[in-house]
C-alpha cells in the first residue's frame, strides 16, 4: 500500500488529469501527496506554478485527501523533484509525460522513471478518458480565461513608476468579456450539468453546493477588481489594492477550477448519460456563441495583445 506519492504537477489538461489519477489512488489508499511544480532557475512562469498548485490541492482538499504544496526553482528541475521526493520520505512518483518522452534520451521524464529510488507510476498521454464535447467547450473557455489571467498578473507583478497610469482600457474591457461570457457560462453549467448530476448523486449534493458559492463570490471579486481598476490613479496604494483583487480572483478561479476537475466532472462522466450530454451541450453552447463579436479568435487574441502591450506615457 502507499502512503505518500509525490506529483510533480503543471497547468495543462493532461496534468490535470494525471493529477486527478493521483488523487485517485491515494484515496484508495488513505494516502496523502506532495503536490511540487519545478522550473528552471531564470524562467518566468510564477503565476503558471501557482496555478497548478491551487489546482491540485483544491482537488484534493476536496476529496478528503491531505496534501501539501511548493514551487522549486532549480538549474535541474528533474534532479530537484527526485530530491525533493527523497527528503518528503514518499513512496511513489506519479509521472505525467508526454507521447515520446519516456524515449528521448533528454527528457525530464525519462531522467526521472530512470534515476528514482522509488516506484514511478507513469500516466502517458493516451491515458485520457473518452472525449466528451461539453467537457472540451468548457474546457476551451477555461483556457481563455486562464489565458486573461495570466496576463492580469503580470501586469501588477512590478508596480509602475510614481504616477504611471495602468493600463485600465483593456482591463476593464477583458473584465467585460468576463461577465459577458465566462460567468454566464458557469451560471448555466450549474443549472444544467450539476443539477442533473445532483439529481443522479446525492453524495455530489454538498460539493455542487460548494462550487455554487464559489460562483457567486467569483462575481462579487470580478466587480471589486472592475472598480479597483476605475480608482486607480497612479498612487502605490491603489495599485497594491488592485494586484490583491487580481490575486484573490484569480485564485478562486483555480480553486473552483481545481474542484471541478477533480470531482464533479470525474463523478458527472460516471453518472451522466449519453443523452444527458447532449441535452446539457446543447444547454451551453448559446452562453458562448450569444456574443459572437467577442468570441472570435481574432477579437479574443487582440483583447490578449492589448493587455501585454506596453503603454504610453501620459502627458
Amino acid at each position: 500500500m502507499f502512503r505518500h506519492l509525490f506529483v510533480p504537477v503543471d497547468p495543462s489538461d493532461h496534468g490535470a488529469n494525471a493529477t486527478a489519477q493521483a488523487i485517485a489512488l491515494a484515496r484508495s489508499h488513505s494516502a496523502r501527496i506532495s503536490f511540487r511544480y519545478a522550473q528552471a532557475a531564470g524562467t518566468h512562469g510564477q503565476s503558471q506554478a501557482r496555478e497548478a498548485l491551487v489546482r491540485a490541492d483544491a482537488a484534493a482538499r476536496a476529496q478528503g485527501v491531505t496534501s501539501t504544496v511548493a514551487s522549486i526553482v532549480a538549474e535541474q528541475p528533474e534532479r530537484a523533484l527526485l530530491a525533493a521526493a527523497d527528503q518528503a520520505g514518499c513512496d511513489a512518483i506519479v509521472l505525467a509525460h508526454g507521447t515520446g518522452q519516456l524515449a528521448e534520451l533528454s527528457s525530464a521524464a525519462r531522467h526521472m522513471l530512470v534515476h528514482a529510488r522509488i516506484p514511478v507510476l507513469s500516466i502517458g498521454a493516451n491515458c485520457v478518458p473518452a472525449p466528451i464535447a461539453t467537457i472540451d467547450l468548457l474546457h476551451n473557455e477555461y483556457k481563455r480565461l486562464t489565458a486573461l489571467l495570466h496576463a492580469w498578473l503580470r501586469l501588477v507583478e512590478t508596480p509602475p513608476p510614481p504616477g504611471a497610469p495602468i493600463a485600465s482600457a483593456p482591463l476593464l474591457a477583458a473584465i467585460e468579456y468576463v461577465r459577458l461570457v465566462v460567468h454566464p457560462l458557469l451560471q448555466r453549467k450549474e443549472v444544467t450539468l450539476f443539477r442533473r448530476l445532483g439529481r443522479r448523486s446525492e453524495a455530489m449534493r454538498a460539493e455542487l453546493d460548494e462550487l455554487s458559492r464559489q460562483h457567486l463570490r467569483l462575481q462579487s471579486l470580478l466587480d471589486d477588481l472592475a472598480t479597483r481598476v476605475e480608482q486607480a490613479d497612479g498612487s502605490d496604494s491603489a495599485f497594491a489594492a488592485l494586484a490583491q483583487a487580481v490575486e484573490q480572483y484569480a485564485r478562486l478561479v483555480w480553486e473552483y477550477r481545481g474542484r471541478e476537475e477533480g470531482v464533479v466532472l470525474p463523478a458527472a462522466r460516471r453518472h451522466l448519460t449519453e443523452g444527458d450530454w447532449k441535452d446539457v451541450h446543447s444547454a451551453l453552447t448559446p452562453a458562448v456563441t450569444h456574443h459572437v463579436g467577442i468570441r472570435s479568435d481574432a477579437s479574443f487574441a487582440e483583447l490578449l495583445t492589448q493587455l501585454t502591450l506596453p503603454q504610453p506615457d501620459k502627458d
